[in-house]
């Protein structure tokens, strides 16, 4: 059987020239199962998200909470450490970058629910902003003609809201996440993890150095 035809209504709407209020109301009313075994259900959503039709603005609010479920039920056969974030890139990401900011954003309420149980999504959603602002590459980035660098006001709030969820108590500025991410940029280039280890320290009761 057909992939397409595993999923109704959804399979229906990939290739509507647009997704109304109408479609997603009925897709809110025959709700799916999220099922950790298999992803042929959320594979349609992700095909309709990405499709180059029109979407309501009832789409972007459902898309999230339906990939927040799917990310939430793979824990149950992939754990929450390198195996679920493998996961995560094959889903949501083109050659290593996130594919748009309604998966970044359920990327990181997903950080948000399991806190300090999943470091190594935390680190991986980190490391996204980090390629938004060094590289200005994704969703994420927001192309400025500056000489240096500048986290993106949006990407700050991001970086604030994923570092409380790991137990900082510290809101940074930018300035301060922009030293942060310095540092983070020359542990990468000597090779190292970016955001590995601050995430260790922060989810062992660790504070963000001074």
């Amino acid at each position: 059987m057909s992939e397409l035809r595993l999923f109704y209504p959804a399979c229906l709407m990939i290739e509507k020239p647009e997704i109304t209020a109408g479609d997603v109301d009925l897709l809110n009313r025959r709700p799916r199962a999220h099922d950790p075994s298999g992803r042929e259900d959320f594979t349609l959503l992700l095909a309709i998200h990405h499709a180059g039709s029109r979407k309501c603005v009832e789409w972007e609010p459902f898309f999230i909470d339906q990939a927040v479920g799917e990310i939430i039920s793979k824990v149950a056969c992939l754990g929450t450490d390198a195996a679920l974030v493998d996961w995560v890139r094959h889903s949501f990401c083109r050659n290593g970058v996130i594919a748009s900011r309604a998966e970044f954003e359920a990327i990181v309420r997903v950080v948000q629910t399991l806190r300090y149980l999943c470091p190594d999504l935390a680190s991986f959603a980190l490391e996204q902003v980090l390629i938004a602002t060094t590289e200005q590459d994704g969703p994420l980035a927001v192309h400025r003609k500056y000489p240096k660098p500048s986290i993106a006001p949006d990407n700050l709030v991001f970086v604030n809201r994923i570092l409380t969820a790991l137990g900082s108590e510290k809101t940074l500025d930018v300035l301060e996440a922009e030293r942060l991410f310095d540092a983070q940029r020359k542990r990468q280039h000597s090779g190292g993890a970016p955001f590995d280890e601050l995430v260790s320290r922060l989810t062992s009761g660790g504070r963000i150095a001074a």
